[in-house]
């Protein structure tokens, strides 16, 4: 969607496309249930608080490229904020499949999914710092799991406190320390499966390009986010995407947002090849 606001490409590739969000933004609207804000699987229920916040990021992704119903939008916020617990937290319910894991660090992981959902899409109620505040209290849950820690990163960082820069820097300085190195390539994976239930190399892709997009929000370890974008393009299946809808997206978006790093750092040496031979070294002038 970036790609697509940018201007980039042919018309008639950008009509196309056009089209195609429109005809998938129709179709997302029918798994509402009723007018409930909440989502299912079919469209019929009970409504499942996970794929809830999964789809309010969806439309909110839309409304920055086409016309989004803006009631619809409210609707979900106002069903996630009913469904928040009173000590603040959100907790998975229902089959696996509907609401991912429901083990106790499943419950900050999925907190800090529907916070970071909440948050990006401009809700700003005291649903959400009650979030916030859980999310910072219950820091010690994210120890050693690289997932539930970027994202409760981005969700602090969407919420946008200026208070919690310090933290957010501390906590992506913990993620570096849990990064898998093999080469030129980084990787995190996380502690169990994702909030979506990604697992296996899935959750991987999903943990990795996550922790990418944290570094990058923070500007901690920025070395790192190269090496991830090398592992991303290196596991990415034989069609150019990645295993599952939400590893595909996580993916992308953390491509597209790593670009800033090409644009903004210059080479610090440039070597000359001639007919594959070193002619030389050049360092620019600063």
């Amino acid at each position: 969607m970036r790609h697509l606001r940018s201007g980039r490409g042919s018309t008639a590739a950008r009509k196309k496309a056009s089209a195609y969000l429109a005809q998938g933004y129709q179709r997302l609207t029918t798994f509402e249930v009723g007018r409930s804000g909440g989502f299912s699987l079919f469209g019929r229920a009970p409504a499942q608080d996970m794929l809830t916040a999964f789809g309010l990021g969806e439309f909110h992704d839309l409304g920055t490229v086409m016309k989004v119903d803006r009631p619809l939008i409210r609707r979900i916020q106002r069903y996630l904020v009913k469904k928040q617990r009173a000590d603040g937290t959100w907790r998975p319910a229902g089959s696996l499949i509907e609401s991912g894991s429901t083990n106790p660090r499943g419950v900050y992981t999925a907190t800090a999914y529907v916070t970071w959902q909440l948050a990006r899409s401009g809700y700003r109620g005291k649903a959400l710092w009650r979030a916030v505040a859980t999310l910072r209290a219950r820091a010690a849950e994210t120890r050693g799991n690289a997932y539930a820690l970027s994202l409760a990163i981005r969700a602090l960082h969407a919420a946008g406190d200026p208070r919690d820069r310090p933290r957010l820097r501390r906590w992506a300085a913990e993620l570096t320390r849990l990064v898998k190195r093999d080469g030129r390539q980084r990787s995190w994976s996380p502690a169990k499966k994702s909030t979506l239930m990604g697992w296996g190399r899935t959750a991987s892709v999903e943990t990795t390009s996550l922790a990418a997009l944290a570094l990058l929000e923070t500007n901690v370890g920025l070395d790192h986010v190269l090496g991830a974008v090398r592992w991303l393009l290196a596991h990415r299946a034989g069609d150019g995407a990645w295993s599952t809808t939400q590893a595909t997206v996580l993916a992308l978006e953390s491509l597209l947002a790593s670009r800033r790093l090409r644009t903004s750092r210059p080479p610090s040496r440039v070597r000359v090849f001639v007919d594959g031979a070193l002619a030389g070294t050049l360092t620019p002038r600063k």
